[in-house]
């Protein structure tokens, strides 16, 4: 509703459980210039105490594979970035789960411009009675665990028709499919792993596990280590 409503010729996004930094408006004002499509900047993550910072474009990269490189580094978040009005053609997902990564996916695909700041300009606060964070029954826990899953097959149904774009979004299906059985496993969910391996054997090949350091990230996820030690191997993998 926002976004066809929206008439300016960028989008920002504020969730209503975080808050921006004084300079917020001001030095995205100072960023943005007729070249520049998209426009990521720094976050703070209330719930580990880090200042989190956008990795540099890899030049021999594509924009598409510069951003699902590393999505477990960087947050997928709409709202850690200043978009151009490049929705068009753009689907929007149901998905209470990734779902920004879902549109993000296809604007990166659009191979924007893209200006990044090292600048901390929002803060990030996870509220534990959001809707992305109820798991009271068991019920709501698997629905939206398959819904994050859709979206990466959903993507890959749509998209695979190189084979660089396919192994990359395999990967993005591992990577949920770890968190799917972290995530069961410290709510004690058992009903319903059937159901998330059957769509990993489907959706991906064995090249998927040479893409993006995904063996150390999947372990990271599996064995469920603290957020802010999560927060540093991950910044570590992806920079290497």
């Amino acid at each position: 509703m926002g976004l066809q409503n929206a008439t300016g010729e960028y989008v920002l996004f504020i969730d209503a459980d975080d808050y921006v930094y004084p300079q917020y408006f001001e030095r995205i004002d100072e960023s943005i210039s007729d070249d520049v499509d998209l426009l990521e900047f720094g976050y703070y993550n209330e719930q580990t105490g880090t200042n989190i910072v956008p990795h540099r474009l890899r030049k021999r990269m594509s924009v598409l594979s510069n951003f699902m490189y590393e999505p477990y580094g960087y947050l997928a978040a709409m709202w850690s970035r200043v978009i151009r009005r490049l929705f068009e053609g753009v689907e929007h997902s149901k998905a209470i789960y990734t779902e920004d990564y879902y549109v993000l996916y296809q604007i990166y695909r659009k191979e924007p411009t893209i200006k990044k700041l090292d600048d901390i300009l929002y803060y990030y606060c996870k509220n534990s009675n959001s809707i992305t964070n109820d798991y009271s029954d068991e019920s709501k826990i698997k629905g939206n665990a398959i819904a994050s899953l859709d979206v990466g097959t959903s993507l890959l149904e749509r998209f695979a028709d190189k084979r660089a774009e396919q192994r990359r979004l395999e990967a993005y299906i591992c990577l949920t499919c770890a968190g799917v059985y972290s995530l069961y496993n410290r709510y004690g969910v058992t009903d319903g792993k059937a159901e998330f391996v059957r769509i990993f054997r489907k959706h991906v090949s064995l090249g998927a596990f040479m893409v993006s350091g995904l063996i150390p990230k999947m372990v990271i996820l599996i064995f469920g280590l603290s957020p802010k030690l999560h927060s540093k191997l991950s910044s570590l993998i992806n920079h290497r």
